[in-house]
């Protein structure tokens, strides 16, 4: 089972963007798992991400909903962490990161991702 994270304005969207909003993400290409920005939809699979963002913010990534103003306040945190030593904390504790650790460069799109998201005053509808 697996954790869906979709960019959105309110909680139960995760359809719909305007097209300004998502422009804001189609070129990039995050190196987060299932990343897609296709159309009015912005997706990433949250489960692998969610020791990490604990261990970095002490927020949940599962909430079901995430709004603008926490996620300026996650990547606040991510700004101040030195998050290679946090992804080699998460890669040395968490089982499901020994196979395939957590890289510098996911951690760092987590970092990105949320504060364009914060900026725009868009949030995460996340879903099991």
């Amino acid at each position: 089972m697996g954790l869906d994270c979709w960019v959105a304005r309110r909680p139960h969207e995760p359809v719909g963007l305007s097209g300004g909003e998502a422009a804001l993400f189609g070129g990039l290409d995050l190196p987060l798992v299932e990343w897609t920005a296709e159309g009015s939809s912005v997706h990433f699979s949250g489960k692998r991400y969610l020791g990490v963002v604990e261990a970095v913010t002490g927020v949940w990534l599962s909430e079901p909903w995430l709004s603008s103003v926490t996620l300026a306040e996650m990547a606040v945190r991510f700004a101040r962490a030195d998050l290679a030593a946090a992804a080699s904390a998460v890669n040395a504790t968490d089982a499901a990161c020994r196979d395939l650790p957590l890289s510098l460069e996911e951690v760092s799109a987590l970092r990105l991702l949320f504060e364009i998201c914060a900026a725009a005053g868009l949030g995460l509808a996340n879903d099991w």
